[in-house]
């Protein structure tokens, strides 16, 4: 699409405007020529028909016709004269340039006697304007009619030939016919040149116009156009140059005032922005070097409370264990031994074999936990995993009278670390199993496919005694358990698997309604994940 600016627009308005006045001006002007060429032939008509009275006044005062006649056609053989007749008051016409009229009356109504006979009264005075006509003839020129009243003058009713009655004003009319065909010329030659002269001075001033506009206007919005895009590209060491002293002028010192302001404004900024980088990266590092403290602080808090923990763990059942080998060996020594203290020591050896087994899950957790290995990927079916999950501690379901409800969807296959996967699963079944004492015990595993975000859904829900509000956001922590004989470190190892898996892992539950653990696992189909 054509772009059309103010220049074009001011152009086309004033070239317009210019076509109205010129045009409007060369009709009247032509109009007027026209209105004065028509008074000349009118003005010279009237004197011409003054001229044919004169010269025929003494012919007719002698009642000589043949001389009028002869002097009437000689008139009407002139150039541009297309008839010339006298008719009486009665419009008998007695002398014509055109012999077949003579001796005929014309009709009072046509145009040459209308003006005197429109009304009852023949007029005896006529105007100018109502003493000529134009009329066209039958080949289509045009032809200007004038009408004059021949008078009653005294030499005519005292002449001895024939007498007019002194009271008749009017004694005939002189009617002259001449061609226009010579004015229409002139008047079409000065049309045409008058059309010509508007067109050569319009393109003229178009032209003018064009050059002044281009100069004082288009140039200098097309340099201020230049110069804010310049400006609008981050360029403000240019100024706007345009030498004139006028409102153009008066902008493009404004645009250079506002371009040196925001040249200042942007080296104020870029200082405060160096300045502040340099801030930022200043306190970045001490941030860096705060929280790298803090980690490490951290970290020896946690060892401290993971040693102090495992210490108080362990601690137990082989103090425990070392108390009973003591009493032992105290009896054994003794060397009275009865069938009775016998069997006290079958009892502590298998206390003491069920706490030595206790210290050994407790390292066991502690190595899962501690030295989680990186998850070997391959192409697994969840729905396979969590059923072989299932068989594993099928006897202990059964043992417990565990009802066990599955609800698996078709699931596509992706790329996990299947026994790492089966560990998790383990460890949330065992722990939902050993919620389960009393009262009603269903367990209830669903799986599900989310085709929007492309993730696996799995929900591990139980009946149990469920977890109190207050301890939610500790189940994650190591060695954290509300079981008399677990070791806290389960859910932790499940935490570790899952976010291996870029997986997530929530927990809904409720003292007295049972806990539901849902896992979410993107689906991966590569077959060489990142790591």
């Amino acid at each position: 699409m054509v772009r059309r600016g103010i220049t074009f627009k001011l152009i086309v308005y004033i070239i317009v405007l210019l076509i109205s006045i010129l045009g409007i001006v060369l009709y009247l002007n032509i109009e007027d020529q026209k209105k004065q060429l028509l008074n000349e032939v009118i003005r010279g008509a009237t004197q011409f028909s003054d001229t044919v009275i004169k010269s025929t006044k003494y012919d007719m005062l002698r009642n000589q016709r043949s001389n009028v006649y002869r002097i009437i056609t000689y008139i009407g053989m002139q150039p541009g004269i297309s008839r010339v007749r006298i008719f009486n008051k009665d419009g008998y016409i007695m002398v014509s340039t055109d012999p077949g009229e003579i001796g005929k009356f014309v009709n009072k109504t046509e145009e040459q006697c209308y003006a005197c006979h429109a009304v009852g009264k023949p007029l005896e005075k006529l105007t100018m304007p109502k003493r000529t006509r134009i009329f066209n003839l039958a080949n289509g020129s045009k032809v200007l009619g004038m009408i004059t009243p021949i008078y009653n003058e005294p030499e005519c009713s005292s002449a001895s030939c024939h007498a007019h009655p002194a009271g008749q004003k009017v004694l005939g009319v002189l009617d002259i016919s001449m061609s226009l065909n010579t004015i229409e010329r002139e008047i079409k030659g000065m049309e045409i040149r008058s059309v010509i002269i508007g067109i050569i001075t319009m393109c003229f001033l178009s032209i003018l116009m064009i050059l002044i506009i281009k100069s004082i206007i288009d140039k200098p919005i097309k340099t201020l156009i230049t110069g804010t895009h310049r400006i609008a590209g981050g360029n403000l060491d240019e100024p706007i140059v345009i030498n004139t002293r006028d409102e153009m002028g008066e902008l493009a010192n404004a645009f250079n005032d506002m371009m040196h302001k925001l040249s200042e404004a942007k080296n104020e900024l870029l200082n405060l922005v160096e300045t502040l980088e340099n801030k930022v990266e200043e306190r970045t590092h001490e941030l860096k070097a705060a929280q790298d403290n803090l980690i490490r602080s951290e970290k020896l808090a946690s060892i401290g409370k993971l040693s102090a923990t495992v210490a108080h763990e362990i601690n137990n059942p082989i103090t425990g264990v070392l108390t009973y080998i003591k009493l032992m060996l105290k009896k054994l020594r003794q060397e009275d031994t009865s069938d009775e203290d016998i069997k006290k020591y079958i009892d502590y050896l298998s206390l003491m074999e069920r706490e030595t087994e206790r210290t050994s899950g407790i390292v066991k957790n502690l190595l899962d936990f501690s030295r989680q290995r990186e998850p070997h990927y391959k192409l697994v079916d969840i729905n396979t995993i969590i059923e072989e999950t299932l068989m594993l501690v099928r006897n202990q379901i059964n043992l417990q009278g565990i009802e066990v409800i599955k609800s698996f969807s078709a699931i596509p296959q992706t790329m996990a670390d299947a026994d790492q996967l089966k560990q998790a699963f383990m460890n949330i079944i065992i722990n939902a199993c050993e919620a389960m004492k009393e009262g009603e015990k269903r367990l209830t595993v669903e799986t599900g496919f989310d085709n929007l975000k492309k993730d696996i859904k799995i929900s591990i829900k139980d009946t149990g005694t469920g977890i109190p509000e207050e301890d939610m956001n500790k189940v994650f922590e190591p060695f954290y358990t509300t079981k008399e004989k677990g070791t806290g470190l389960g859910l932790a190892v499940v935490y570790g698997i899952i976010t291996k898996h870029k997986g997530r892992i929530d927990i809904v539950s409720k003292r007295g309604k049972g806990t539901t653990i849902e896992l979410t696992i993107p689906l991966n189909e590569d077959k060489n994940p990142a790591q």
